[in-house]
């Protein structure tokens, strides 16, 4: 009797009936379409459309940040080649430069930290360092012969042949420097007077 009471509360659609189908034609028209998604099927779906709408928001920003980033290193690029003078930066621009070549310092001496560390740590580290703090005290020591020289508190005769052998040398890197950094100079004045001839 249970069971008969059970069938006869369920009454079973025909859905490929022409009654069923003019009642789903009038229900989808009038906008009362039935819903055969579950509550917690809808859920999983309103969830599904926020984590897609924050991937999206996350790819977005990710996209500006690595333009702005581009664009600023592009910005660097230009001014450490000199094709941008700091008086054609906006306040903003030098701003910006500034806070990325902390960031590119701080970075450096990190990871000169982290290299350190490794050599150290590594079987001839301190080896190493000791060599490296020898070649530092004879480039100090050569330099500050070259002051004495220069202020004639040392004369040529008390020299050996190795320490003028030695101060020969610095001089003419030291004009090999100046002679590349006179080039970039004039390089840049020259660039400068054709932006002078255009403008006028």
């Amino acid at each position: 009797m249970k069971n008969n009471s059970n069938e006869n509360s369920l009454i079973k659609v025909n859905e490929n009936s022409f009654f069923y189908k003019i009642k789903n034609f009038f229900r989808n028209l009038f906008g009362k379409k039935e819903s055969n998604i579950t509550p917690i099927e809808n859920q999983v779906l309103k969830t599904q459309e926020i984590t897609n709408n924050k991937r999206d928001s996350f790819r977005e920003t990710v996209t500006n940040i690595e333009n702005d980033e581009t664009r600023l290193l592009k910005l660097q690029k230009q001014f450490d080649n000199g094709e941008i003078t700091e008086e054609e930066l906006t306040q903003k621009q030098i701003e910006d430069l500034e806070n990325l070549y902390n960031k590119q310092i701080e970075e450096l001496q990190k990871s000169n930290e982290l290299r350190k560390e490794k050599i150290k740590n590594s079987k001839y580290g301190s080896q190493f360092f000791d060599k490296i703090k020898a070649i530092e005290t004879d480039e100090t020591r050569l330099l500050k012969l070259q002051k004495s020289y220069e202020s004639g508190e040392v004369k040529e005769e008390d020299l050996t042949d190795e320490q003028v052998n030695k101060l020969l040398e610095l001089y003419q890197d030291q004009i090999d420097g100046l002679r590349i950094s006179n080039e970039r100079r004039k390089q840049k004045l020259l660039e400068y007077r054709e932006k002078m001839k255009k403008a006028i």
